[in-house]
């Protein structure tokens, strides 16, 4: 069975294993303490931790390898990770580290960098619990995407006059930091009293997170606070916004501290998730002359240039069972996040919900759509586990990334109008029973249906052309599917270890993809005359299936195809034939017989191996 917790979510060991882009097929060698690959620029790259008993770890400026001496400049993506060494120290010469670099050492407490470092890339050091020392190099220029994140840095951050391209994420969770110092000579950034702006100091770019005081003016001159700028502070109750700010950036409040908020004059729009995590925010005001917000209830709205209403807070003192007010046009991602909501109801003003604008509400249980609504934003209505049923209006266009993934939905009949449906769209929703795919679909991504292991019916409709890879991957229980007349292609895994014991594949089928049918209660197959590629895996392991009839338009019988086949007697083969693929039709000790086409040519290994044949002819 499919463990839940891995539903919707990526896995931290993938990206682990990610290989690193930068050095396919280079040679590589080790010294010992290090594994190194040569990089396309004739320099060597960290590429791993030979010792993995090493407690200072030091990057030598330079090493040798085939008698050839190679200055020492990056640590590839995801390299030294998951280690034990608790100080390092960077050789000379570095100058990059990549996405992940050193992630995950939870016991690295200290590192020394060097004046030539330049970019310290996303997550480089993130989960490294225990770093709390850093001596600064004096040329970084980019500081990436959570590059420190939940570590336990505290005090001054200094940064240098190279600094160019910082991400006000990179220090989240390091919650002892309560100030930054910038040094006067950077034409970028600059610091006063501890925060990081501009050097025009007209946006606010980083607010410590224990900075003291509960309460802080925004700086006259500021038009803009950054994405993540003042996010998860640690004392802020107050934020006074100057008349002048203009924009504020996504997640740029994000803190559960704030209780009240005053929209200047002068605003003109938000980002995305603003006010996410603001639990304790239970007033707001629009000061009077700004024309691009107004409250309505316990709604903040913020007007675009089409005079459209997107809702970007809403009160943390609202029902738990709500419905959106008539002059919402659309939710703000992050609107609901983890709200205590149990029903709402959606009234036909609202054209979009925006991304994870649900997410987390695991007692919501019921929402009711009014004719009007057209997308549904990515990962919306993530892990509401309790939602049983939610309405899919007529109108509706754009089913996104993971919308429902880990829902508790019943059914998914989704009507015709539906363009696009996204990958994972319903994954793991482990309750669902039926479902229907319509043939107005024209973007039907993977791993639709994953793991939906109640899922008994499915209706594809006609019009329908590609059935995508994993879209019923381990759909334990679906028993009823058919595949329509218009499907060109059944993609790989598509319907990975399924209990069905018959299907019908359409004439105009042409690719059965990788492992499609893998692991199906299947009894027989016939294959169309019209299919030409049957991919690796695509019927192995089927423990019932009998007989099989290849379609005469197949050269190739790939690669394991009819592989650990219990039942397996017969296999039919067409003429034309050319190739039977390594292991193509292998460990069917049931198959006694088997009749070759004359014009098959070559064998793979193992083509026949572990069959039971008494005749071959």
């Amino acid at each position: 069975s499919l463990p839940k917790s891995l539903c919707g979510k990526l896995a931290l060991v993938l990206s682990l294993m990610a290989a690193p882009a930068l050095c396919i097929n280079a040679q590589s060698f080790s010294d010992g303490t290090l594994n190194y690959e040569i990089g396309p620029d004739g320099t060597a790259f960290v590429a791993g931790l030979a010792d993995s008993e090493v407690v200072d770890l030091v990057i030598p400026a330079e090493v040798t390898y085939d008698n050839v001496t190679y200055p020492v400049t990056q640590v590839m993506e995801y390299s030294v990770v998951v280690s034990d060494f608790t100080s390092l120290t960077l050789g000379e010469n570095i100058t990059t580290l990549q996405e992940g670099a050193f992630k995950m050492n939870y016991s690295l407490e200290k590192v020394v960098m060097n004046d030539k470092l330049k970019y310290i890339g996303d997550e480089a050091f993130s989960y490294c619990s225990a770093l709390s020392e850093i001596e600064w190099g004096k040329g970084v220029e980019s500081i990436g995407y959570l590059s420190f994140y939940k570590c336990s840095l505290s005090g001054e951050l200094p940064f240098g006059k190279d600094l160019k391209d910082f991400n006000a994420t990179a220090f989240r969770s390091n919650f002892g930091i309560n100030s930054v110092s910038v040094d006067p000579e950077n034409p970028n950034f600059c610091s006063e009293d501890g925060v990081m702006f501009s050097k025009a100091k007209d946006e606010l770019v980083f607010y410590p997170y224990s900075r003291e005081g509960e309460s802080y003016d925004i700086p006259a001159g500021v038009k803009k606070i950054g994405s993540n700028a003042m996010r998860n502070n640690q004392n802020l109750i107050t934020i006074n916004l100057n008349e002048g700010l203009e924009y504020i950036d996504s997640q740029a409040f994000a803190s559960d501290k704030i209780e009240s908020l005053t929209i200047p004059a002068s605003l003109k729009g938000f980002g995305g998730g603003v006010l996410l995590y603001c639990k304790s925010l239970t007033k707001v005001e629009v000061a009077a002359g700004n024309e691009n917000f107004s409250m309505s209830d316990i709604f903040l709205l913020m007007k675009d240039e089409a005079g459209e209403n997107t809702a970007v807070w809403v009160s943390a003192d609202m029902p738990v069972r709500l419905t959106i007010p008539s002059d919402v046009n659309h939710i703000d991602d992050y609107l609901f996040y983890y709200s205590a909501l149990k029903t709402c109801h959606i009234p036909s003003s609202v054209k979009t919900l925006g991304y994870a604008s649900f997410y987390g509400s695991t007692d919501l249980k019921m929402v009711t759509v009014d004719p009007g609504l057209e997308k549904v934003g990515e990962m919306c209505f993530q892990d509401c586990s309790s939602l049983t049923k939610f309405e899919f209006p007529e109108t509706l266009k754009v089913i996104d990334f993971q919308a429902f993934c880990d829902a508790g939905l019943l059914k998914a009949n989704l009507p015709d109008g539906v363009e696009t449906v996204g990958q994972s769209a319903f994954f793991c929703n482990d309750k669902m029973e039926e479902a229907r795919i319509p043939g107005s679909v024209k973007e039907w991504v993977g791993s639709t249906f994953y793991g939906c292991t109640s899922l008994t019916k499915c209706e594809i409709s006609e019009g329908i052309q590609i059935i995508p890879e994993q879209a019923f991957n381990y759909c334990a229980s679906l028993s009823d599917v058919t595949i329509p007349s218009t499907v060109t292609e059944i993609g790989q895994a598509a319907f990975y270890s399924n209990p069905f014991t018959s299907m019908e594949l359409p004439k105009g089928l042409k690719r059965i993809g990788e492992m499609s049918f893998y692991g199906t209660s299947l009894e027989s197959i016939v294959i169309p005359d019209e299919v030409e590629i049957i991919d690796n895996f695509a019927f192995a392991w089927c423990p019932y299936l009998k007989t099989a009839t290849v379609g005469k338009s197949v050269k190739v019988l790939s690669e394991r195809v009819f592989h650990v086949m219990p039942s397996l007697e017969e296999v039919i083969l067409p003429e034309g034939l050319e190739e039977l693929g390594e292991y193509a039709i292998s460990f069917a000790d049931e198959m006694k017989s088997i009749t070759l086409p004359s014009t098959l040519t070559t064998f793979g290994d193992g083509a026949l191996v572990g069959n039971s044949f008494e005749e071959i002819t």
